[in-house]
């Protein structure tokens, strides 16, 4: 049986176990979706919850806001992805080690290339973007367009946030 859930605060308006379990069923496999609000100060929750799943009763975990970033110090590992977008959102186990990797970036790519396959000829300056905010969501959309060839702009109010490895981009900073 697969065991699968979310980490974030507050997770109360999520529908991921709806969404997730409803992917299980549409594979034929099975498995539970749990819902796992830590407090962000709760550094102690968090080890507890990822010990689970380094112990097997816990085959993986989404993470969400606001661990995507906190997570990291406690991985044995991070895919290049996760290392570059300098976020989490995605634990699991592989040889005895804990792995963080992100998903969000490759997601974001491929709904946003979905919904401009019909409309390139109606967006006259594609390959430019502007992005708002230096969370780790942000973070991964920058990644995203970065690999893509796209220019971006990031308008935030705490540029600080952003991974060294995007330092490059042209950052405004709003005081």
């Amino acid at each position: 049986m697969i065991h699968l859930g979310l980490i974030g605060y507050p997770l109360g308006h999520s529908l991921s176990p709806k969404i997730h379990v409803a992917a299980l069923k549409a594979c034929e496999l099975q498995g539970d979706y749990s819902l796992f609000p830590i407090h962000p100060d709760d550094k102690q929750g968090l080890k507890d919850l990822l010990a689970r799943v380094c112990s097997g009763e816990i085959t993986g975990l989404n993470v969400t806001i606001p661990h995507k970033q906190n997570v990291i110090e406690l991985m044995d590992e991070l895919t290049p992805t996760a290392k570059a977008i300098g976020a989490v959102n995605t634990i699991y186990l592989r040889n005895n080690k804990l792995i963080g990797d992100n998903t969000d970036a490759l997601g974001f790519l491929s709904d946003l290339n979905q919904f401009l396959l019909n409309r390139k000829s109606q967006i006259p300056n594609r390959k430019s973007a502007l992005v708002l905010g230096a969370g780790g969501s942000a973070r991964a959309v920058v990644y995203a367009l970065l690999n893509d060839g796209w220019n971006v702009t990031i308008l935030a109010r705490r540029t600080e946030k952003l991974n060294n490895s995007l330092i490059h981009l042209q950052i405004t900073s709003c005081k």
